[in-house]
């Protein structure tokens, strides 16, 4: 949160290290990696994340937003979705999920006013 990126790789990474299970871990490793912009490690990092805790709505968000980041749009409203299918209310996926939507519909003249 301090954007002190590489100093929470290292911390986090020193808890993968001696708890591998810890999928909290991973998934916050994941998300510092693709801060850094190193998608594959941070994919790797999330999938590790989703093999320990596969119902983890919070961490396929992630994966979603990873996917976006490298313009893989059609895989990251997948995770979206799976993230819906986990958590209905988690307001971070419905976000994501709209604003890739939005991208996606066909540009149209401005809106009228209301």
């Amino acid at each position: 949160q301090l954007g002190r990126l590489d100093e929470a790789a290292e911390l986090i990474g020193e808890a993968v290290r001696r708890n591998p299970a810890y999928a909290d871990a991973h998934a916050n490793l994941g998300n510092v990696l693709r801060d850094r912009g190193e998608f594959e490690a941070a994919a790797d990092s999330l999938q590790r994340a989703l093999a320990h805790e596969p119902n983890a709505a919070a961490t396929q968000t992630s994966l979603g937003t990873l996917l976006l980041d490298e313009g893989r749009s059609r895989h990251a409203l997948d995770e979206f979705e799976r993230a819906l299918a986990l958590d209905p209310n988690h307001a971070e996926a419905h976000n994501n999920r709209g604003q890739r939507l939005f991208r996606a519909r066909p540009a149209r003249g401005r809106p009228g006013r209301i």
